[in-house]
């Protein structure tokens, strides 16, 4: 079978990042993938597209591969809500309750919009996993 040429993605992290998050509102996780691994090829320094890659990865059920890259944004950017979120929605999904609390807790100390799914999925571009994952988290925080 003859192999294909593989496309060459250019630009900027920034812009290859954000078309990744075009292609996820789109529900297209090949090209969100493609374009996140990209970014992260044109500036490893970047945070937003291993958060990103994270949930596309989550998503589809490559639970290791998700949490190391969480864990690399959180090492880029502690900060990060949306990467502290996703962690711990992983790791509540796994059982450790108390660890993902943390992560989670320091998501809602910076965002409150992590105790409601709907705006988690509309603002935030959240999968059906990860929304469920969180469920007990949210419940903690006191989501209606």
């Amino acid at each position: 079978m003859p192999q294909l040429p593989t496309p060459t993605i250019t630009g900027e992290a920034w812009d290859l990042n954000e078309r990744g998050k075009g292609a996820l509102a789109s529900r297209d996780q090949l090209a969100a993938a493609a374009l996140f691994l990209a970014a992260i090829a044109a500036d490893e320094a970047y945070y937003e597209p291993y958060n990103n890659l994270a949930f596309v990865r989550y998503e589809q059920w490559r639970d290791d591969e998700a949490i190391g890259l969480w864990r690399t944004a959180l090492d880029l950017a502690p900060e990060s809500a949306d990467a502290n979120a996703g962690l711990g929605a992983a790791l509540a999904a796994r059982g450790q309750i108390a660890e993902a609390w943390v992560y989670y807790s320091h998501a809602l100390a910076h965002e409150r919009g992590y105790a409601d799914a709907v705006w988690m999925q509309e603002q935030r571009l959240w999968g059906p996993r990860a929304i469920m994952s969180s469920a007990p988290l949210r419940e903690r925080a006191g989501a209606p």
